[in-house]
This record gives structure tokens, C-alpha cells and sequence, in this order.
């Protein structure tokens, strides 16, 4: 981080006005990403959306798995409410329900099968970074994450909510694939404003970091990464404008059966359906064992990547 950065910052302020005043130029700047623009404009293809959606579960589910790990530890423990934040089963929920598919089977999906065979580098290095954070000796700087996504989630990402509802034709009363987006506290959901758990997650923020300057310089230090992480995801997107026949699934690890299929190779077909099969249930079997930390994912990326490319 740049020495003149940290000047700016009065660390003796709370680490809730440390992370607002230390980030805003970073948040600007991914809030005017390309990615998050066509989002915010509903311009994003809803096929490139669910893609993004399953990039965050990613996400989400190994930040939550590190959280719920040191859920006892002090500066991470005031701010743990996995009933108000959790959001990975809510993004099951909206791909399942974008893909008009089961729950139980939405990881059997060519976008899917796609995303685990040929990973974005941002995407990689972003679930690299909070494994390492979960891992670590002291696992304080995971409160830099939590704060950006959960944060974020409820501030801008109910814009994002509206310009869904209305690019992908879904329901805002039922909530229905949106519902990522939606908090709330115990059985008030409906009625909770956003500004009482951001209220709520400052404190927590506060409580846990105290006055503890060094604490407040690595958790500044980390949140301007975790900016970086995400402007990268978000540019890992591909635009309306973009040849999605070539750049969705060629580039993704899955031009073969797009061709195969194309050419109507029967003989090919077939070979390909039997890979596809097995590539699922390994697909279903990886995503268990990578998140649990069992099966290194650069191994599982190379197997996928010699099956499909």
C-alpha cells in the first residue's frame, strides 16, 4: 500500500472510519468497472450473470467456511451472524432458479462444468487469497473481506437487485434469482431497513478491532486488496458487445462440444456424452473436496483442462 495513503488516514479513528475514508477511491473505482457497470445497466447476458453467480458462491463459501472456522476469535467473532450474512445458500438458490434447475443439480451445468475446467485468473488468485487468510496463523485480515462483500452487498448491491428484476424479467415481490441480495434479521426480513445491520457490522468491526493501530493498518492494507480481487472479477467479465459463441464456451474449456455437437458427429457425440458424465460427477466430487482444502485446486483446473480443452 502507498506510504501517502496511510498518512490520509487517521488511525486513531474507529477501524468502521478507517475502511470508509482509507477505500473510497478503490471503491470508486470498481463501482465504475466495466463489469459492474454492465451489471448495474442489466446489459450483462443472463448466461454471463449466472457465470458470475457461480464465481461468487466460489467465493462466498470459502470466505464463510474461514469465518465459521475462527468464529471464536475476538476480531472476527463480533461481526459473526452467519443467519443475517451467509450468502452462499442464497446463491445457490438465484442459480438454481436462473437456470430453471434443481438445487442438487445446478453444478451438472455446461456453465459450470465450464467455470471449473478452465477458471478466470482473477477468480483463481481471489479463492487463493482467502484459503491462505483462512490458513493463517492469524486470520484478522478476513474481516477486510467480510466487510467488502457484506457491506457492499447492502449498500450498492440492491441497486444491482432493481436492475436484475428488470433486465432478466423476474419477480421483486417473490424475490425469486435475486435473492442474493436479500437480508434481514430473524423473522423481520421484510420489514429490517439495511441501515440497521451495516450499523450493526461497524460496531461489531470496532468492537473487535479496538484501538490496536498495527490491526487497523493490515485490515486497511487487506481491504484495498480485496478492491483489486474484485475490480479483477469483475473485468473477467464478457460485455454484451462480446462474441459469446466463441468467448463463452471456446474460451471456457467446452469448444469441443460445442463443435462436436455442430457437426453432428454421432460417434463424437456419444464419446463426448461419456465425458461429459464423468466430468460431472468429478465436477460434484471437486466441489466438495477443494472447498473442504483436500484437493488442491490447480490439480483439479489441470485434470479438468486436459478432459475438455
Amino acid at each position: 500500500m502507498d506510504i501517502k495513503t496511510f498518512t490520509e488516514v487517521d488511525l486513531s479513528q474507529p477501524i468502521a472510519v478507517v475502511l470508509r475514508a482509507g477505500t473510497a477511491q478503490a471503491h470508486a473505482e470498481v463501482e465504475s468497472s466495466q463489469g459492474a457497470t454492465w451489471i448495474m445497466k442489466g446489459q450483462l447476458l443472463k448466461e454471463e450473470y449466472v457465470f458470475f453467480l457461480m464465481m461468487l458462491w466460489y467465493i462466498y463459501s470459502t470466505l464463510e467456511r474461514g469465518l465459521e472456522k475462527h468464529s471464536e476469535h475476538p476480531v472476527l467473532q463480533p461481526t459473526y451472524y452467519p443467519s443475517l450474512l451467509e450468502r452462499g445458500p442464497k446463491l445457490a438458490a438465484d442459480i438454481a432458479f436462473l437456470l430453471n434447475t434443481p438445487e442438487s443439480t445446478w453444478k451438472f451445468h455446461s456453465l459450470h462444468v465450464a467455470l471449473v475446467a478452465s477458471p478466470p485468473p482473477a477468480f483463481t488468485a481471489y479463492l487463493e487469497r482467502l484459503r491462505e487468510l483462512s490458513d493463517a496463523e492469524d486470520p484478522s485480515p478476513l474481516l477486510a473481506h467480510a466487510y467488502i462483500r457484506y457491506m457492499g452487498d447492502m449498500s450498492g448491491g440492491q441497486q444491482m437487485r432493481r436492475s436484475i428484476v428488470k433486465a432478466y424479467g423476474l419477480d421483486s415481490k417473490t424475490g425469486s434469482g435475486v435473492e442474493f441480495y436479500a437480508f434481514g434479521w430473524g423473522n423481520e426480513t421484510a420489514k429490517w431497513c439495511f441501515e440497521r445491520p451495516k450499523a450493526w457490522f461497524r460496531d461489531g468491526m470496532n468492537t473487535g478491532v479496538g484501538d490496536n493501530v498495527r490491526l487497523k493498518e493490515i485490515i486497511l492494507e487487506e481491504a484495498l486488496l480485496a478492491f483489486k480481487l474484485n475490480h479483477a472479477l469483475f473485468d473477467s467479465l464478457r460485455g454484451p458487445l462480446m462474441d459469446h459463441d466463441k468467448g463463452s464456451h471456446e474460451a471456457r474449456g467446452v469448444g469441443s462440444v460445442i463443435k462436436a455437437l455442430a457437426q453432428q458427429d454421432l460417434g463424437a457425440l456419444l464419446i463426448l456424452r461419456a465425458v461429459i458424465s464423468l466430468a460431472a460427477a468429478l465436477c460434484l466430487a471437486q466441489c466438495v473436496l477443494v472447498l473442504s482444502g483436500i484437493w488442491p485446486s490447480d490439480s483439479w483446473s489441470k485434470l479438468a483442462q486436459d478432459l475438455f480443452v
